[in-house]
């Protein structure tokens, strides 16, 4: 009678694995959309190399409109 009841026991927890499992594959399936969605959104995004390149280029005008406005503002004013 104990094998019975081992048995019984080892089944009643299959079924309960077997509930769980279902559903982590309704939430997979759920969330593979929003996981491609994000993958969309990702690869729409600029590297780190390119957003370094823009920051150099960025910090470049800044730097020449400072130089140019600091050289127009020491000119004496034309009459």
């Amino acid at each position: 009678m104990a094998e019975d009841e081992r048995i019984a026991r080892i089944e009643a927890r299959m079924d309960y694995m077997q509930g769980d499992i279902a559903e982590i594959k309704a939430t997979l399936a759920q969330l593979v959309p929003v996981i491609i969605r994000i993958d969309q959104k990702l690869s729409d995004m600029p590297t780190q190399a390119e957003v370094a390149e823009l920051r150099g280029r960025v910090e470049e005008q800044s730097k020449f409109l400072q130089l140019a406005l600091a050289g127009r503002q020491k000119r004496p004013a034309a009459e």
